[in-house]
């Protein structure tokens, strides 16, 4: 089996000369996940709304094991921008 222990060298080139480590990499911080309630306050608009969306996949959500639908901040922002550009038009 094989593990990645964070120090193998992992390119080629100048960069092969020293391991890399978990900390040299770039940290992107976890997107956050609305509820539909939240998603919603952020639109002002009613919850039913926002579910219209996800269903017709103008807006990306998943839906839960437990039946309900999430949807990541950055998909909301991606939505947000997009009206905004298109309104602009």
């Amino acid at each position: 089996m094989l593990s990645y222990t964070g120090t193998e060298r992992l390119a080629s080139g100048p960069n092969a000369a020293r391991p890399r480590r978990r900390s040299d990499r770039l940290s992107i911080p976890p997107d956050r996940i609305l509820t539909m309630k939240e998603a919603a306050e952020r639109l002002a608009c009613p919850a039913e709304v926002v579910a219209q969306l996800v269903r017709e996949t103008t807006l990306g959500g998943t839906k839960m094991d437990d039946g309900g639908w999430r949807i990541k901040e950055s998909e909301l922002q991606r939505f947000i921008e997009a009206t905004q550009r298109a309104k602009e038009k």
